[in-house]
């Protein structure tokens, strides 16, 4: 999956890099997946961008009834746990 970035007056195609932990994009369009078999609508390339967002929609994902859903949270908030604690020192 690609994002779209202006470039002078054109698009460039730019490959889509989580910034907000050190997750797979694979694992966000996962997440992405799963959210949207919950019915919830998520943009992939905000969420690799937008820390806040990330977080808000891994307690969403944390509080569904799919299991799956869930465990998927718990690994991707794990990952941002990890990234917090190594820029902490």
């Amino acid at each position: 999956m690609q994002a779209h970035l202006l470039s002078g007056s054109s698009l460039v195609a730019a490959p889509l890099v989580p910034l907000v932990a050190p997750v797979r994009v694979e694992q966000l369009r996962e997440l992405s997946t799963w959210m949207a078999l919950d019915g919830q609508r998520v943009s992939l390339s905000r969420l690799c961008v937008d820390r806040v967002y990330a977080l808000e929609l891994l307690a969403q994902a944390h509080a569904s009834d799919l299991e799956p859903l869930r465990e998927l949270a718990v690994t991707l908030f794990a990952a941002f746990e990890r990234s917090d604690a190594r820029t902490a020192h």
